[in-house]
């Protein structure tokens, strides 16, 4: 850098000779580390310095700071959630706090191994990601566990509290009604209102939409966030997709539920930072799906073999195959007279010789089977006349 002075009469001064300077506008970054019973603090700033005897704390946002002598503070004694913010200055007046990206405001939780359990961390967010630092302490020895530093990551979507809300319904169907002249008229559900149906269901040849909202604290709803999804299957199979769905920019979310799916509960749960492991909230809904099952019944003549044959949905469907039920309808009551098995393609068949002349309702139906992951589901029911 180099200077010159002009005075008041107009005059100027020659060039002084170059002097090196530093502009230093960066503040100090404040960083923690974790031991027993401990947090060590340390500031660095790689331009100017640190300022001598600037690194200082607070507890739980009180009005007076204190001093950090050693490097180190001492965790809190009281057990629950405690919030630290640690503040450093170097020697160009540059202040951690004042800047977001380097906050040194840290999360502390405090527990009791006599309590039997661990508070939840309840996070005070600064405009940064903040560090979660967890610890274990036994009050009656002061001697604590390790303390571990989680980086959580970045928000999970625009306007992310760590309080927030999802819920999910599956989308109305479209309603048919009789006008005032006989003719039918559909009225169309509002694909935006939530219908508070949280069951369902369909057939396999049928799709299904499911439409839901996430919203923060304030209601207001978390645009551009990802839901985890997690189906659990009859059987005790449980699939997991993180992220699977992605919000709209207003808080809203469909979920287009395809033809040929499986019964499944779902769940939808929302994390707040991306890093998170466990969700702060979630919604369930269950899906029910009908296997197709059908009934062909051959010539029946008394005395002689009549063949009965159908089929049930493939897919999902055991290598070994299910049994069905063929019923016949009894004094109001249906009745299974044979119980044949299907075949690894979901084909079965039946061959069966009627004693007299008479006329049968009967139907197929699929009893209830962990192995095959559909509803209960019956066949159409089939008027057999024995002559």
């Amino acid at each position: 850098m180099r200077t010159r002075l002009i005075d008041e009469a107009g005059n100027v001064s020659a060039w002084s000779v170059r002097t090196p300077a530093l502009f230093d506008e960066t503040p100090p970054v404040v960083t923690a580390t974790g031991a027993a019973n401990a947090i060590a603090v340390r500031a660095v700033d790689t331009l100017s310095g640190m300022a001598e005897g600037t690194l200082r704390y607070r507890v739980d946002n009180a009005t007076d700071w204190t001093p950090i002598n050693g490097g180190s503070i001492d965790v809190p004694a009281t057990p629950g959630h405690h919030v630290i913010d640690v503040e450093a200055t170097d020697a160009a007046g540059n202040v951690s706090t004042d800047d977001p990206s380097a906050t040194g405001r840290f999360e502390v939780t405090v527990i009791d191994p006599d309590a039997g359990k661990r508070d939840d961390v309840t996070v005070i967010t600064p405009p940064a990601p903040e560090k979660v630092i967890e610890t274990v302490r036994d009050l009656s020895t002061h001697s604590g566990g390790q303390l571990v530093v989680i980086d959580r990551g970045a928000w999970n979507g625009i306007n992310a509290t760590e309080r927030a809300k999802v819920t999910g319904w599956f989308q109305a169907a479209n309603k048919k009604r009789k006008t005032k002249l006989g003719k039918g008229k559909t009225k169309k559900a509002d694909p935006t209102k939530p219908s508070g149906i949280t069951k369902r269901t369909i057939k396999a040849n049928q799709r299904t939409v499911i439409r839901g909202r996430l919203v923060n604290d304030r209601g207001v709803g978390i645009g551009n966030a990802r839901l985890d999804l997690i189906a659990e299957i009859p059987g005790g199979t449980v699939v997991m997709d993180k992220g699977g769905v992605r919000t709209r920019p207003d808080g809203n979310w469909t979920l287009v539920v395809p033809k040929d799916q499986t019964s499944r509960k779902l769940t939808f749960a929302y994390r707040p930072r991306v890093n998170d492991q466990n969700p702060v909230s979630s919604t369930q809904l269950r899906l029910s799906v009908l296997s197709r099952v059908t009934l062909k019944v051959g010539t029946a003549r008394a005395g002689t073999t009549t063949r009965f044959s159908g089929s049930v949905s493939r897919r999902h469907l055991p290598k070994t195959g299910i049994q069905v039920a063929l019923q016949y309808l009894k004094g109001g009551r249906w009745q299974t007279f044979s119980t044949p098995r299907t075949d690894s393609k979901g084909r079965w068949k039946l061959a069966y010789r009627f004693g007299q002349r008479a006329t049968w309702k009967m139907r197929v139906t699929i009893p209830t089977n962990g192995a095959y992951p559909y509803k209960k589901a019956t066949s159409a029911v089939r008027t057999v006349r024995v002559r």
